[in-house]
C-alpha cells in the first residue's frame, strides 16, 4: 500500500526538476537554483546509512543562490534547517497535507535573509575573502563544512497555527563576517549577505510543535560549491558535459514507509520546464523558523512542562 498523498487536480511542477540537476530520495527534492537555472549536480554519492547524500555543484562569483526542497508525499510534517558554510541560516517547515492540505505548502524556497521587518539580503556566492593570521580558523569541523550548502531534513509533530503581523528578523551569524578556515583543498569562493533591499512586511502564520528526529536528521542534502576551474583540478566534470547518469537507488536500510514510496528513486526527466512562478512561498506561505531566535534546547529548558521546538515558527 502506498502512503497517502494530497488530494489535488494541480500538476506538480517539480516533476520537471531533473535528476542531474537535484538530489532525491522517498518523495523528498532538494536543489539549488542561480539565474533562473537549476544547479547541475555532480559526482552525487550516498552515505552507507542512505541518510545523506552529497554532490558538487558550480558557483560563481557574485552570483545569487537559492536552496529549493519539495516534499511530494506529506504524510508527516518536516523541518528543513538550512547550513551554509556551517552557519544555520534559515529553517523552514512543510506541513503534512492534513494540516495544510493545499499544494503549495509542499515547496520551500530559502535564498534570502530577512534583516529587518521590511528589507532582506540574498545569498551570493563571493571570492574568498583572505583574512588576517588571527581571524583564521583551524578547526577541522569548520574546514570540514566551509564551502558546503547542507540542508537538514527532520520529521517534526506540529500542535497549532496562528498569525503574526510580519516575518521574524534573522539574527543568527553575519556570513560575511564568517572567518575563513585554514584549509587546503581548493575553496575559492564563500557565500555571504548580498546588498540589503527593500521587501514589503506582510502578515504570515506561525506554528508550533516539536521533533519526532530529535538527535540525527532524517535525510541530509549537501552541496559542495566550487568554481568550474576547481572540478577541472579535482578531476571532477560537471553533468552537463557527460550523459545521463544511471539512476541511484536507496540504501537497503531504509524506512518501511519510505520502501513502500513509488517516488524512491529518480523518474525519467519528461519536462524541462521550470517551476511555475506562481508557486512560490513569498506568494504561498510554507511554514519557517526563524533561526535566530532561541533554539528549541533553551525552549525545553525554559519551559520543562511543555517541550517545544520552537515558538512563532513563520509560514513564508
Amino acid at each position: 500500500m502506498h502512503p497517502r498523498m494530497w488530494s489535488t487536480r494541480e500538476p506538480n511542477p517539480h516533476y520537471s526538476v531533473p535528476g542531474t540537476q537535484s538530489l532525491r530520495v522517498a518523495g523528498l527534492t532538494c536543489w539549488v537554483d542561480s539565474e533562473k537555472q537549476h544547479k547541475h549536480v555532480c559526482s552525487p554519492k550516498i552515505s552507507p546509512d542512505g541518510r545523506t547524500f552529497t554532490c558538487w555543484i558550480e558557483s560563481k562569483a557574485d552570483q545569487e543562490f537559492t536552496v529549493h526542497w519539495h516534499n511530494n508525499v506529506r504524510n508527516v510534517a518536516l523541518e528543513g534547517q538550512l547550513y551554509i558554510d556551517g552557519v544555520l541560516c534559515d529553517t523552514h517547515i512543510i506541513p503534512d497535507a492534513h494540516l495544510s492540505p493545499q499544494p503549495h505548502y509542499a515547496t520551500v524556497r530559502m535564498g534570502w535573509a530577512q534583516t529587518s521587518g521590511d528589507t532582506r539580503q540574498n545569498f551570493i556566492f563571493s571570492n574568498v575573502t583572505t583574512p588576517n593570521d588571527d581571524d583564521k580558523i583551524k578547526s577541522d569541523n569548520v574546514a570540514d563544512t566551509f564551502g558546503t550548502i547542507r540542508l537538514e531534513v527532520r520529521r517534526i509533530k506540529l500542535e497549532r497555527k496562528t498569525k503574526r503581523q510580519h516575518d521574524p528578523v534573522y539574527a543568527g551569524q553575519i556570513l560575511r563576517d564568517a572567518a575563513v578556515p585554514i584549509i587546503n583543498d581548493g575553496v575559492l569562493h564563500q557565500a555571504k549577505f548580498g546588498e540589503e533591499y527593500h521587501w514589503p512586511q506582510r502578515q504570515i502564520e506561525t506554528v508550533r510543535g516539536s521533533r519526532i528526529d530529535d538527535d540525527q536528521p532524517w535525510y541530509t542534502f549537501i552541496f559542495k560549491y566550487r568554481p568550474l576551474k576547481e572540478f577541472l583540478r579535482m578531476n571532477v566534470v560537471p553533468d552537463q558535459f557527460m550523459r545521463v547518469p544511471v539512476m541511484m537507488d536507496l540504501h537497503p536500510h531504509q524506512d518501511p514507509y519510505e520502501a513502500r514510496s513509488p517516488y524512491a528513486v529518480n523518474v525519467p526527466h519528461q519536462d524541462q520546464r521550470r517551476p511555475s512562478p506562481e508557486i512560490k512561498t513569498e506568494h504561498s506561505p510554507s511554514p519557517v523558523f526563524c533561526p535566530g531566535s532561541p533554539s528549541f534546547l533553551s525552549v525545553k529548558k525554559e519551559e520543562e512542562d511543555e517541550p517545544l521546538l520552537f515558538r512563532d515558527a513563520r509560514l513564508a
